[in-house]
């Protein structure tokens, strides 16, 4: 047998084995191992290449199958995974990890990226993380940046960064964080929105100073541009429509009442001192009161004494008793022993039945009672 003849005797032709089957030596067939297969010529086992895309995996029986998507072959092309991404990368669907955009994160199932949703007094930073204002300030409606709100003037600042309607008669105040009224002057009402309004002439702030108005005087006070009252001066009264003093028109014996009328005094009395009471006037030792109130000088050889209930003075001629003269004061005095009263009771003269006084009588020592004479220290005695 030639040598060519010995050749075709020891090759196996390809159709004898199977596809995953090499030709030994000895011309038998060989399966290969997993993952590999025969060469063209089905000399050797060989493992296939991983393609560039590696969207496949190689099986065992070295054929490729494609990955499902959002994932990709491993170096090794064996397993199909997906790549493992960061919270700031999102999945592909060829398995791959794609960055996300400034100031967002990935979504839960990891496959799209987007903007964190916020909420109040939050704003976005550049990594799509969520970070809170600082207070009185809230986030803007895209979320980019912390604001502080304008709040309008009847409203103040939350802590929260919101706006908060003031309680009615106050307004904001201050740095806007608060609410109060204006201070206002006792001429000045405070309004609902809190600010100050002055009252008209003649009126001022009543009523927890919410309203105008005027204090209601009494018929000898006038009203003041200030809304107060004035006391008006002795002897005068409130005009018609209460803004200046008037004379009033009451006699002696008559008083102003606090309406602004004249009253009449009683007996005995009239008008004293601003004209708003009645009263005596202040008599001295030597006068009667009179019935309309007024002061008398009493006659000579009377004095004043208590009369009636009410006490008051009035004059009355003294009765002595006897050995004693009616002075011209009305007080009676002692005569001496040789003397006795006259008929009128008024002086005293000599009794002849009484023994002289010696004119020189000697000198003697004795303890003498000394009677106060009367004198006179009114203005009644020129009447004497």
């Amino acid at each position: 047998m030639n040598t060519m003849q010995q050749q075709q005797f020891t090759q196996c032709l390809p159709d004898d084995c199977a596809e995953n089957q090499v030709v030994q030596k000895d011309g038998t067939c060989q399966y290969c191992a997993p993952f590999t297969k025969a060469n063209a010529d089905r000399s050797k086992c060989v493992m296939p290449a991983c393609p560039a895309t590696k969207k496949m995996i190689l099986q065992q029986d070295a054929t490729w199958k494609n990955c499902p998507d959002w994932t990709r072959a491993d170096d090794e092309c064996r397993v199909c995974r997906p790549d493992p991404c960061t919270l700031r990368q999102k999945l592909l669907k060829d398995g791959t990890c794609s960055p996300c955009g400034d100031y967002e994160r990935v979504t839960t199932d990891g496959k799209t990226c987007q903007r964190t949703a916020c909420f109040g007094r939050q704003k976005l930073i550049i990594d799509g993380m969520l970070e809170e204002c600082p207070p009185y300030f809230k986030g803007t409606d895209d979320c980019m940046k912390c604001v502080k709100p304008t709040c309008n003037v009847n409203q103040r600042l939350l802590i929260e960064g919101t706006c908060e309607d003031c309680e009615e008669y106050t307004r904001s105040l201050y740095d806007g964080k608060q609410c109060g009224p204006d201070i206002c002057t006792q001429r000045e009402i405070i309004q609902k929105d809190g600010t100050c309004l002055p009252c008209p002439k003649f009126t001022r702030a009543l009523w927890d100073g919410k309203k105008c108005g005027s204090l209601v005087c009494n018929a000898r006070q006038i009203l003041q541009e200030d809304g107060t009252c004035a006391n008006c001066y002795p002897f005068t009264r409130a005009s018609k429509d209460g803004k200046t003093c008037v004379p009033h028109k009451c006699n002696d014996r008559q008083k102003l009442s606090t309406d602004g009328q004249c009253l009449n005094c009683p007996a005995f009395t009239r008008a004293q001192g601003d004209g708003t009471e009645c009263g005596p006037d202040n008599c001295n030792i030597r006068q009667e009161i009179l019935e309309d109130g007024t002061c008398k000088y009493c006659k000579l050889y009377e004095r004043v004494v208590k009369c009636g209930a009410t006490g008051r003075s009035c004059c009355q001629t003294g009765v002595c008793p006897p050995n004693e003269m009616l002075y011209k004061d009305g007080t009676c005095q002692k005569c001496a022993p040789n003397e006795r009263v006259s008929e009128d009771g008024k002086d005293c003269v000599i009794d002849p039945l009484e023994k002289q006084l010696d004119p020189i009588p000697a000198p003697r020592v004795e303890l003498k009672t000394v009677m106060d004479q009367p004198c006179c220290t009114t203005a009644g005695c020129d009447v004497w």
